[in-house]
């Protein structure tokens, strides 16, 4: 079992950095290239939009929102298929208001890893930082 877990600081709130999340990172990439939705997920309620959304990444990954919560600023997602170093990954993606007026995102996954742990564990953490810094600049941008 390994742990990944990235932090990073928005300059928007915690509702403004969901939206911006889903948008920049999940729906076009954050500048890793853009993926491809294969099924849009649910839009039918307000809170949980999205969830159900399937996408394939590069490498042919395909990864799937389980839950998403607008009010909890929550995405939960699961790598589905695809040629990786893990035989499972769950991931969770949190927005959380700071006291300055910011958003604090915490991305963290647990990976069974197939092998090599600390270079899954390093490999994971990197693209994390990058889609969120990303992330955190589009943000900004936004508001």
């Amino acid at each position: 079992h390994t742990h990944v877990q990235v932090e990073v600081l928005a300059d928007v709130d915690a509702a403004t950095g969901y939206e911006a999340w889903l948008k920049t990172v999940w729906l076009e990439g954050a500048g890793l290239g853009a993926p491809t939705v294969l099924e849009a997920g649910d839009s039918s309620d307000v809170d949980s939009f999205m969830a159900g959304c399937l996408r394939k990444v590069a490498g042919g990954i395909k990864e799937r929102i389980l839950y998403t919560s607008r009010k909890e600023r929550k995405v939960v997602y699961r790598v589905v298929s695809g040629c990786v170093p893990w035989d499972e990954h769950r991931g969770h993606v949190v927005f959380t208001d700071t006291d300055d007026g910011g958003c604090m995102c915490v991305w963290s996954c647990d990976v069974e890893a197939k092998w090599y742990a600390c270079g899954v564990r390093g490999g994971l953490a990197f693209i994390f930082g990058k889609l969120l810094r990303s992330w955190a600049s589009a943000a900004s941008k936004s508001k």
